[in-house]
């Protein structure tokens, strides 16, 4: 049953044709790439943006929601052969009560609805076979989700910029050619070990396309409950079905300033300050005058 809708909870869509912290929705796409991969991902949500994400990492525990079964199989057996492409573990991403995201206030939340991603791992790729690659895959799955398939607190998401499910079609975002950096982590710190492509650690090229929706001004001191579901076209890696669950709780603070300037000032360099003002003095650079009124400048900072 959803939540019902809290007039004084409120947040903002920020439309594709904006810019965010200098930073475009497919800029932002590339970062989030980059971050997806990186190591111990869910415990970086410090920046301007937090990132969400539909895929989890799976466990070897059977105690886990997300454990993995290692029996031997076809698809346990060639997994690391870099010819033979996984199928999609389509296992939503859950992250509430304990493992809900706190956010500040000033924190936008980006989230994708379904994605798709080519990395250059093979020296025949080129920028069209992998935009086909993506494009693909999107063209012909839910393209594009309507606004029931993105939901706050159970309500479609709705926004001056998102007012009909036709309002969707410019979230799909298409990426430039953009370097991704794999990480050399332990295993099962980074999705990279559970990718559908084998990827070994490096730097590539990639691309990525899908469905993007970027949220902001969230009103602090309320959790939100975000839930999203789309799924692409069957592949030969079979059906793709992307879903994330988020409680998104927002505190009623701001990224602190810092000034950067030590309260103190350092002796050493007061030395070598004095030093080069003097061997100035010394060459006829300076007169005497002006390098003590340099000096006393300085000091008085």
């Amino acid at each position: 049953m959803a939540r019902g809708r809290d007039k004084d909870k409120k947040y903002e869509i920020v439309d594709p044709s904006e810019l965010y912290f200098g930073k475009t929705y497919s800029g932002l796409v590339e970062d989030w790439f980059n971050w997806y991969v990186s190591a111990d991902a869910d415990k970086r949500n410090f920046g301007s943006v937090v990132f969400l994400r539909t895929a989890p990492i799976p466990t070897n525990t059977k105690a886990s929601a997300y454990s993995v079964a290692s029996e031997m199989s076809v698809t346990s057996t060639y997994a690391d052969d870099a010819y033979y492409d996984r199928p999609y573990q389509n296992l939503p991403n859950v992250r509430v009560g304990g493992e809900k995201i706190v956010i500040r206030k000033d924190q936008a939340v980006f989230v994708p609805i379904i994605t798709a991603y080519e990395v250059a791992r093979k020296p025949y790729f080129d920028s069209e076979q992998m935009k086909e690659l993506t494009g693909l895959t999107i063209d012909y799955g839910d393209n594009p989700p309507t606004r029931e398939q993105l939901k706050i607190d159970g309500f479609p998401i709705e926004g001056e910029s998102l007012k009909t499910d036709q309002d969707m079609k410019k979230f799909r975002i298409l990426t430039s050619i953009f370097s991704a950096v794999v990480p050399e982590a332990d295993y099962g710190r980074s999705i990279k070990d559970f990718l559908e492509v084998t990827v070994s650690p490096g730097v590539y090229p990639a691309i990525v396309e899908g469905y993007f929706v970027l949220l902001k001004n969230f009103t602090p001191g309320f959790t939100y409950l975000i839930h999203s579901r789309a799924s692409a076209g069957r592949e030969q890696r079979g059906a793709y079905v992307a879903e994330l669950v988020y409680e998104i709780s927002v505190e009623n603070r701001t990224k602190p300033d810092s000034v950067g300037a030590v309260p103190f000032r350092s002796s050493r360099n007061q030395a070598i300050i004095k030093r080069i003002l003097t061997e100035k003095i010394e060459k006829g650079e300076l007169t005497e005058p002006q390098g003590n009124s340099i000096l006393g400048t300085i000091e008085t900072d």
